[in-house]
C-alpha cells in the first residue's frame, strides 16, 4: 500500500514540469510530425484517465515548442480503431467538436490565473476556441467570441492518428515566467468513451488551471508584445442620394512598451460564421505608454444585420508576428431618423416631482438631410397638441415642447420626413410617495430630491439609524408576504430604502420554482407574467422601495437576455416609478445584459492577498465604471469583504485596508458612478477595517454628496506624475462655483503628482480629512501620494474639516483590531483570516494556538460552509450580530460539549462564556476530573445583548478542559444571533 501511495505522489509531481524550447524553424502544419523542429523536441506522455487516474487503454503523447511567433504542438494518439475515428460534422465553432475524437489544449499565461485559453480540435480538423474569465465567484465563465487563429491538420496512420497545431503567441497573451498548461484527449470511437489528461485530474471538469501542468517557455522574448487594443466599433450610414450604404470601422490601439512601436492592423468584417466580407490594412505608429486611433475604414454596400468585427495587430517585420487580436459583435441597422428624449432623460416619463417639466427631443438624420420635416406631440386619440415644422433637416437638432401644460396620461412624439417616420411614447405620471427617477446625469432622485445610494448588500443589523446608510440590497426570496412586509417596515424605521427581487413566489422553501433558471430560457411564461404583475402591484406601493434587483451576475449562469428584457419591459410598464438594477461581474456581462435594466451596478472585486498582490489590477474599479457609465446610469458594488480565502496560487486572501477601500470608491466616483452598494455586510463584520472603514467613507460622502453626484469635468484638469503612471486616476467635480478634486494613486509605490486646473484663480485647496492644504500658483500645485493613497481636495476649508480624519480612521481600525486580543486571555486569537479559519477547522493550527473541538457544529451558513463556526469563539468578537459567527451544536446533539486544549499547562482562573440573550442556562466545566457547574438565571427576551457567564476554575493547573451544556435554548436554523448559543469563550490565568 505504501508503494502505491508513493507512486501516486510521484505521478502527481512529475507531470508538472514541461519545457517549451525555441526552435530555429517552424514545422509545416500538415498533421505529420516529420519536421526538423520535432526531432529537436522531447515527447511528453503518460496520460491518466480523469477522476480515477488509471492508465488509459489508448495512450497519448505530445511535443511542444515555439519559434518566438507561434506555439507548435505535435500530438500523437494511439488508436487500434484508427479507421473508425469519430469525426462528425458540427456547426461553425460548435462545442460539440469535443464529442468527436479530439484533443483539448489549455494555456494559462496569466500568473494570477484570472484568464486562460482553450482550443479543441478533432480528428477531422474542426476546431473551437474559448477564452475563460474569472467570474468573481471562484470559477470561470467561457467566452466563445475569442479567436485563437489556430492552424490544425491531422493525419491517420497505422494504429495511431496525429495532429499538428500552430497557435499565434499574440492570441494567448504571452508573459514572462512560467505558464500553466494541459492537454486532454477525448476518445469517442469506443464504448464506454475514454477521457484522459496529461496533468492528473481527479475531476471530470477540464477547465481547471489549478491542476494544469507547469510550462516553461525557453528563449521566449515577451518584450515585443506591447500592443493593447481598446476601441473597436462600426457605425452604419445609409446614403440617400446613391442608395448605397457605408459602414465606418473605428479602432484604437495602445502601446504599453517603453518605445515607439509601429503596428500593422488588419481589420475585417465577418459573417457570424466567420466568412470574411471585407478587409483593410493600415500601419499606425504608437508612442510609448499611449494610444492612437486608426484611420476610419469605410466599407460600401453592407446589408443591415449582425456581424463580427475582427482586428489583428502585427509587428513591422518582414516575417510578421501576431501581437494581439480583438473581436467584437456588431449590429448594423438602417435607422434614417433617430429620435430620443434629452428631457425627461429617464424612461421617457415626466414625474410629478421633476422640477423641470420641459420635453426636449433630439432628432438625428442619417438620411433626408436638407429636407423639410415635422415633429408633433399627440395625445392617445391622435390629436396634435404641439408641433414644430422645420424647413431643412440637419444631422442633429433639438426641439422643445411644454410638458407642464399636459395632463397625466400617455402621449406620442412623432417625426415625419418624406417617406421616413420615427416615434416614441411618453407618459406624464401621477405622484407616488417615494417615487424614484434619474436625471440626464444619471443622478437618482427620490421624491424629487437628489439621492446618493450608500448601503450594504444584505442586512446591516444596525441598532440605530446611521445617517450615511440609506439603502439595502436584500436578495431574500421571502417565504410569505408577511415576512416581506416585516423587512420593509424594519428598514423604513431605520430610514433605509430597499432593492429587492421582483421575482417572489412566497413559498416556504425560499427558492425559485416558477422563476427557476430552467424556466427562464425562453420568454416570460404566462404563470411568470401573472406572478410578476401580482408582485409589482404589491411592491410599487412600498414607500421605501428603491428599485428592483433584476439579476445577480446573469452571465455566470447563462441567463437568457431576452427573458430578462421581457421582464424589464413588464416592470417599467407596470411600475414606472422604480428603476431596475443589474449586477454584472465583467465588462462583457454589462454589454450583454444592459438593455434589461435602468442602472448597471458592476461588482468589481480587485481581491487582495497577504503578499500585497491583487487579483484584478488596482485600477479595475475605473475600468468597470467607464464601461458601465458608457452604457447606462451606474452605481458600483465595491469589495468590502475578505474574499477569496486563497488565490489560485495558494496565497491567503486579506481584507482591503482603509486606503484600498477608499481607492475603490473614489475611482468609481471619478468616472461618474452615482451610488454604492457594498459587498457584503455579512462578510465585513468579521473585520474592523471593513465596518469602520465603510462607515468612515459613508460619513465622508454624506457632506460631499453634491460634489460626488456631479459629473467629472473632462477638460478642466491636467495631471503629470513622477514616475509616470498611466493609471493614476483624477478628476474635478465642479458645483456652483466650487469644486472637489479627487485623485487616486493606483500604483503601489510613491508618486509625485502635478495638477494644473484650468480657469481658476484659487490660491489654496484643502485636503479633506487630512488637516492640511496645498498652495496653487497659476492654477498648479504638486502633492505626494503614498502607495495606493487617495486625496480629496476642496476649496471649502470647513467642509474639508467636517469629514472623518483619514489618520484617525486608520488608528481607530488598528485599536479596534488590537482590542480583540484581551490581555491575559489564554484563548485570544484576535482577528482570523478566512484561510486560517479553514486550516484551523481541519486541525492545522500554529504551535501557540489553543485547539477547539466540539461534539458538533451547526454551521449551515454561506460564509461558514467551509470554515465552520467553532473558531469564531476565539476571535475576540464578543458582540457579533450575525448568526454565522456564533456557535451552536447541531439540533440532534443532545449532549453537546466543547473541549479546549491549551498550548501549554496553565493555572486556570476565570472562564467567561458569552451567550446571546442568555440562551445558555446550565452546564459544567471539567478540569482534571473536577466538576465546576454553572447556572445562569438571566434571560433577555429582546435585543442582542450577551449574558456573560463566569466560572471560577480555582487555579487548577491543566492544558485541557471540557465544557458540557445541559440546559439551553437555540434555534436550528437561526437567522439572528439571538438563536445561537455562544459568541465567545475567554479563559484567564489565575
Amino acid at each position: 500500500m505504501r508503494q502505491v501511495v508513493l507512486g501516486l505522489c510521484a505521478l502527481l509531481c512529475c507531470a508538472f514540469a514541461v519545457e517549451m524550447p525555441k526552435v530555429p524553424s517552424a514545422p509545416v502544419i500538415d498533421g505529420v510530425l516529420d519536421d526538423k523542429c520535432w526531432a529537436l523536441t522531447d515527447w511528453h506522455g503518460d496520460f491518466r484517465t480523469l477522476k480515477s487516474l488509471d492508465t488509459p487503454k489508448a495512450q497519448s503523447r505530445f511535443k511542444i515548442c515555439h519559434d518566438g511567433r507561434n506555439v507548435f504542438l505535435g500530438l500523437e494518439a494511439q488508436e487500434p480503431l484508427a479507421p473508425e475515428l469519430r469525426s462528425e460534422q458540427v456547426g461553425h465553432e460548435a462545442i460539440a467538436v469535443c464529442a468527436n475524437d479530439s484533443f483539448e489544449v489549455f494555456f494559462c499565461t496569466d500568473p494570477k490565473k484570472l484568464t486562460f485559453y482553450h482550443v479543441i480540435a478533432d480528428a477531422g480538423g474542426q476546431k473551437v476556441d474559448l477564452l475563460y474569465l474569472d467570474n468573481n465567484a471562484g470559477g470561470y465563465k467561457s467566452d466563445s467570441l475569442w479567436e485563437s487563429g489556430v492552424q490544425v491538420k491531422t493525419a491517420v496512420g497505422q494504429g495511431k492518428w496525429t495532429m499538428e497545431l500552430a497557435i499565434p503567441l499574440g492570441s494567448i497573451g504571452p508573459s514572462p515566467g512560467k505558464w500553466a498548461f494541459n492537454v486532454v484527449r477525448n476518445r469517442n470511437c469506443v464504448t464506454p468513451r475514454e477521457f484522459s489528461s496529461f496533468a492528473p485530474n481527479r475531476n471530470n471538469r477540464n477547465a481547471r488551471p489549478d491542476v494544469f501542468a507547469e510550462l516553461e517557455p525557453l528563449g521566449l522574448d515577451c518584450s515585443g508584445f506591447t500592443c493593447a487594443p481598446s476601441l473597436l466599433e462600426a457605425t452604419y450610414t445609409p446614403c440617400g442620394e446613391t442608395g448605397k450604404c457605408e459602414t465606418a470601422i473605428r479602432a484604437r490601439v495602445g502601446n504599453i512598451g517603453k518605445a515607439l512601436r509601429i503596428f500593422n492592423a488588419r481589420l475585417r468584417l465577418l459573417t457570424r460564421q466567420g466568412k470574411t466580407l471585407a478587409e483593410a490594412e493600415q500601419a499606425v505608429g504608437v508612442p510609448a505608454n499611449s494610444s492612437v486611433e486608426l484611420l476610419p475604414v469605410n466599407l460600401h454596400d453592407i446589408a443591415p444585420g449582425e456581424y463580427l468585427l475582427d482586428c489583428e495587430y502585427y509587428d513591422n517585420h518582414s516575417v510578421r508576428c501576431l501581437l494581439a487580436r480583438q473581436r467584437v459583435e456588431v449590429k448594423l441597422a438602417y435607422i434614417p431618423i433617430e429620435l430620443k428624449l434629452l428631457s425627461p432623460a429617464y424612461r421617457n416619463n415626466l414625474y410629478a416631482t421633476m422640477p423641470d417639466q420641459r420635453i426636449e427631443a433630439q432628432i438625428k438624420f442619417s438620411d433626408f438631410l436638407g429636407k423639410p420635416f415635422e415633429c408633433a406631440l399627440m395625445d392617445e386619440s391622435g390629436r396634435m397638441l404641439q408641433s414644430h415644422s422645420v424647413t431643412s433637416a440637419k444631422p442633429t437638432q433639438n426641439l422643445q415642447f411644454d410638458g407642464a401644460v399636459l395632463s397625466e396620461g400617455r402621449y406620442t412624439l412623432k417625426v415625419a420626413c418624406g417617406t421616413a417616420q420615427a416615434s416614441l411614447e411618453l407618459r406624464k405620471l401621477p405622484r407616488l410617495k417615494g417615487e424614484v427617477w434619474l436625471d440626464r446625469h444619471g443622478v437618482t432622485h427620490v421624491d424629487g430630491q437628489p439621492f446618493l445610494p450608500f448601503g450594504w448588500y444584505g442586512h446591516d443589523d444596525v441598532d440605530m439609524p446611521k445617517a450615511h446608510l440609506n439603502s439595502i440590497l436584500d436578495t431574500s426570496l421571502f417565504g410569505s408576504l408577511e415576512s416581506m412586509d416585516r423587512i420593509f417596515l424594519r428598514r423604513e424605521a431605520f430610514q433605509e430604502k430597499l432593492v429587492v427581487f421582483p421575482f417572489q413566489e412566497f413559498n416556504p422553501h425560499g427558492n425559485w420554482r416558477v422563476f427557476s433558471l430552467r424556466e427562464r430560457q425562453g420568454g416570460l411564461t404566462p404563470r411568470q407574467r401573472e406572478l410578476l404583475i401580482r408582485n409589482i402591484g404589491i411592491l410599487r406601493e412600498k414607500p421605501n422601495l428603491l428599485g428592483y434587483y433584476m439579476a445577480d451576475e446573469p452571465e455566470n449562469n447563462g441567463m437568457n437576455p431576452q427573458w430578462l428584457q421581457e421582464a424589464y419591459e413588464l416592470l417599467r410598464e407596470r411600475d414606472p416609478w422604480h428603476p431596475c438594477i443589474m449586477v454584472n461581474w465583467g465588462l462583457g456581462g454589462m454589454r450583454k445584459y444592459y438593455r434589461a435594466c435602468d442602472i448597471l451596478m458592476p461588482d468589481c472585486y480587485p481581491t487582495y492577498y497577504v503578499d500585497g498582490t491583487t487579483g484584478k489590477a488596482r485600477h479595475c474599479s475605473s475600468d468597470w465604471a467607464k464601461c458601465s457609465t458608457a452604457l447606462r446610469p451606474a452605481w458600483q458594488m465595491p469589495q468590502v469583504a475578505s474574499w477569496p480565502a486563497y488565490n489560485r496560487n495558494g496565497v491567503k486572501g486579506v481584507p482591503p485596508d482603509y486606503d484600498e477601500l477608499r481607492s475603490q470608491f473614489f475611482q468609481a466616483l471619478i468616472h461618474n458612478a452615482k451610488g454604492f452598494n457594498m459587498y457584503a455586510y455579512f462578510e465585513a463584520v468579521r473585520f474592523p477595517v471593513l465596518t469602520l472603514g465603510a462607515d468612515a467613507i459613508g460619513e465622508t460622502l454624506l457632506p460631499l454628496r453634491d460634489y460626488m453626484l456631479a459629473d467629472t469635468a473632462t477638460h478642466s484638469l491636467k495631471v503629470q506624475t513622477r514616475p509616470h503612471s498611466p493609471q493614476f486616476q483624477a478628476g474635478v467635480k465642479p458645483v456652483g462655483g466650487h469644486l472637489a478634486l479627487l485623485a487616486v494613486n493606483t500604483e503601489m509605490h510613491d508618486i509625485q503628482a502635478e495638477f494644473s486646473l484650468a480657469n481658476t484663480d484659487m490660491d489654496r485647496l484643502h485636503v479633506a480629512g487630512e488637516g492640511r492644504c496645498v498652495n496653487l500658483r497659476q492654477g498648479t500645485f504638486t502633492d505626494h501620494f503614498a502607495p495606493g493613497e487617495t486625496h480629496i481636495y476642496l476649496d471649502d476649508a470647513a467642509l474639508a474639516d467636517s469629514v472623518p480624519s483619514v489618520a484617525g480612521t486608520r488608528a481607530a481600525i488598528a485599536a479596534t483590531r488590537d482590542a480583540r486580543r484581551k490581555p491575559g486571555n489564554l484563548l485570544a486569537l484576535g482577528e482570523i483570516l478566512v484561510a486560517d479559519h479553514i486550516e484551523y477547522s481541519k486541525g492545522n493550527l500554529p504551535p501557540n494556538a489553543p485547539r477547539l473541538t466540539a461534539s458538533s457544529d451547526n454551521h449551515n451558513y454561506f460564509p461558514t460552509r467551509k470554515t465552520g463556526s467553532l473558531y469564531y469563539l476565539l476571535d475576540g468578537l464578543t458582540d457579533s450580530k450575525r448568526p454565522e459567527y456564533a456557535w451552536s451544536p447541531e439540533s440532534n446533539d443532545k449532549n453537546p460539549w466543547l473541549h479546549i486544549t491549551l498550548p501549554a499547562p496553565a493555572s486556570l482562573g476565570q472562564l467567561k462564556l458569552y451567550s446571546p440573550c442568555g440562551n445558555l442556562s446550565d452546564g459544567e466545566v471539567v478540569v482534571n476530573g473536577k466538576s465546576f457547574p454553572f447556572h445562569n438565571g438571566r434571560k433577555i427576551t429582546e435585543g442582542r445583548e450577551n449574558v456573560v457567564i463566569v466560572v471560577d476554575l480555582k487555579g487548577e493547573t491543566s492544558r485541557e478542559l471540557r465544557i458540557s451544556f445541559v440546559k439551553f435554548e437555540v434555534k436550528a436554523n437561526a437567522t439572528s444571533v439571538t438563536g445561537r448559543l455562544l459568541t465567545e469563550v475567554e479563559l484567564y490565568a489565575r
